[in-house]
């Protein structure tokens, strides 16, 4: 039979994992937030690149590794489709946008 072990987190444990989660939310909100695509769109991005069906795309539900890939092929995508000139910048209160520079 299968066992469950339950375990809790220190504050200390948790940190590093909380701050990768908030990034990868962070990149991946562009994605929608600028307009590349639709927030349902780029929630069945996420699905496919964390290998996930759409119920489980989110970015609370990620480990460490697929954080990582989520804020990399994040950037990468948003440099691809919004070009050399074009760079991200963060307005106030979090929100971002796309800028010319």
């Amino acid at each position: 039979t299968a066992t469950t072990e339950i375990y809790t987190l220190s504050l200390h444990d948790a940190l590093p994992i909380w701050r990768l989660r908030y990034e990868a939310h962070q990149e991946f909100d562009r994605l929608y937030k600028t307009g590349l695509m639709t927030r349902n769109e780029a929630y069945r991005w996420l699905a496919y690149i964390v290998q996930a069906p759409m119920s489980h795309a989110h970015i609370g539900h990620l480990g460490e590794y697929y954080c990582k890939v989520v804020i990399q092929e994040s950037r990468k995508l948003l440099s691809q489709r919004l070009g050399p000139g074009m760079a991200l910048a963060k307005a106030a209160g979090g929100e971002c946008y796309a800028a010319a520079h």
